[in-house]
């Protein structure tokens, strides 16, 4: 809640070779009141683009705070109503004692709070997309692609026959580390189900680095992330969809850095998929890149769609599933 500088610098480290980086940040933030004044000012900036544009807030405590639940709370307040969807970071490993949210005594307490706070947030009007891309033509706000005489990629569809509806009010999804121990994780699997959260991101960095490789790098304190995280990541997505029977969504993150990747994370239980470390070494061209590789990925592997293949790796031979997934795991649509 309050402005915080973080770590010292510096506090960034890339191991190019391996595609790492390893960072020590420490929640460095300019506070929610400076956040929400920001996300004020670019309101007319959402009201044109905002259409398939997700805004993502990651909400967490001050380092030296000793009131963990109402620092949570007070983000989901001041910064819910601009939100397509809300984080519970509890996995960072740069604020001390930050991952021990993760514990299911302490992980219940603060997503019974933090849920409850998101439900009094004011409710949200569903986006129309046809009358969003009129307001565009109507305001002469276009992308560099129409400046340059190339016809924007949404105009190229019509989208009439498919419906898109966000929730009146945004989810709520806890980020979890790809560190925990079975416990824990049975644990989280318990809690997120009882209380009604949204959906599960995993996973963070790691604190790991015992990788087969060496590096100079490799002795800076912080939270690894790049091609290494990518089975620790999978694995831990595919024992959580296992314990929650495939009920809960995942979003998929963690050494994704091709289709093949990405693929990999939805077929063990993600719904979506993201990028990060990737991203900083590829720029934003590298979206483009993965997802055509992953629609070549698909077809090479028989899917017809992303639904088709999520949890794919916990069907037995027959074709049957080998759980029975309900709703986040059959590819929910609460982004949107």
């Amino acid at each position: 809640p309050k402005p915080q500088a973080g770590n010292p610098k510096p506090r960034v480290f890339r191991i190019p070779e391996q595609g790492v980086v390893i960072n020590r940040y420490g929640f460095n933030s300019d506070g929610h009141a400076a956040v929400e004044k920001r996300l004020k000012g670019m309101q007319k900036y959402y009201e044109l683009f905002r259409p398939g544009r997700i805004v993502g807030l990651n909400v967490g405590k001050n380092k030296t705070s000793p009131h963990a639940v109402r620092d949570y709370v007070q983000g989901i307040e001041a910064l819910g109503p601009y939100a397509d969807y809300l984080v519970v970071n509890v996995s960072s490993p740069n604020t001390p004692g930050l991952r021990n949210l993760q514990n299911e005594k302490e992980l219940r307490e603060l997503l019974g709070a933090v849920v409850a706070a998101r439900d009094k947030l004011p409710k949200r009007e569903p986006i129309d997309y046809f009358e969003q891309r009129q307001k565009r033509r109507d305001a002469h706000v276009w992308t560099l692609a129409y400046q340059l005489g190339i016809w924007p990629m949404e105009e190229k569809y019509d989208f009439r026959e498919t419906s898109f509806s966000r929730p009146a009010l945004p989810p709520v999804l806890v980020k979890i580390a790809p560190d925990v121990s079975p416990e824990t994780l049975q644990g989280v699997a318990t809690v997120v189900r009882d209380t009604k959260v949204d959906g599960v991101i995993i996973s963070n960095t790691t604190i790991r680095r015992d990788f087969g490789f060496e590096h100079k790098n490799l002795q800076e304190r912080g939270g690894l992330s790049g091609r290494p995280l990518k089975e620790m990541s999978t694995k831990v997505i595919g024992d959580f969809y296992k314990l929650t029977n495939g009920e809960i969504p995942i979003v998929g993150v963690g050494g994704v850095s091709s289709g093949e990747d990405a693929l990999e994370k939805i077929k063990a239980g993600a719904s979506v998929v993201q990028l990060y470390t990737a991203l900083a070494y590829g720029g934003p061209g590298f979206v483009t890149k993965v997802k055509r590789e992953l629609a070549a990925a698909m077809q090479t592997s028989g899917y017809s769609s992303v639904q088709e293949a999520i949890g794919a790796d916990h069907r037995i031979s027959g074709g049957a599933a080998a759980t029975t997934p309900t709703t986040g795991g059959g590819g929910s649509s609460w982004f949107w």
